[in-house]
């Protein structure tokens, strides 16, 4: 090397960058998607082969909630289940332990998450059938009339205590 000539070299992150961008060969990525496709296929075939779908997927003994939606409560032991909606329907009790058990987790978070509102469904079901939304309502409809459910008290109970004071039928504040 002659005196006084320097050696300038690219920052490592341009070399990276330029070897990332270059011309590569499709061919590898191609068997890479159709081996991995070939493995998905034959995968869902012995899900399907051995009945794990049913075993795994539709009649779970143990269910783990998801990350993130821990909050929403199991539903309550001995509830009413239709065959297709398995773990999601619950009787009266279960409904008001849901309702009041999701209100304490909002007002728990509802600062930290920015959380303006919670909503509960109020319309009145038949409490009978085999829909999910039979089981939904804080009031029960007889047919001819409304009839409280557990839910209702529960509900009552939560938001009163979450406001922090009784309200009056205009919605006013009792202190």
């Amino acid at each position: 090397m002659p005196q006084g000539e320097v050696i300038v070299r690219a920052p490592r992150w341009t070399q990276v960058r330029t070897a990332l961008a270059a011309p590569r060969d499709i061919a590898a990525l191609a068997v890479f998607r159709m081996a991995l496709g070939l493995i998905a296929f034959v995968s869902a075939l012995r899900f399907l082969a051995y009945g794990w779908i049913d075993e795994l997927f539709i009649r779970p003994t143990v269910r783990f909630s998801y990350w993130g939606f821990d909050w929403i409560p199991v539903p309550s032991p001995g509830a009413t289940r239709a065959p297709w909606q398995l773990q999601w329907q619950t009787n009266p009790a279960g409904m008001a332990h849901r309702l009041t058990e999701l209100y304490q987790r909002a007002v728990k978070v509802r600062r930290r998450d920015g959380l303006g509102r919670v909503y509960w469904y109020t319309w009145g079901t038949k409490y009978s059938g085999d829909d999910l939304f039979d089981y939904g309502g804080l009031v029960h409809w007889t047919g001819s009339a409304f009839q409280s459910q557990p839910a209702l008290k529960a509900y009552v109970k939560s938001a009163r205590g979450a406001e922090g004071c009784r309200k009056t039928s205009a919605g006013l504040c009792i202190r």
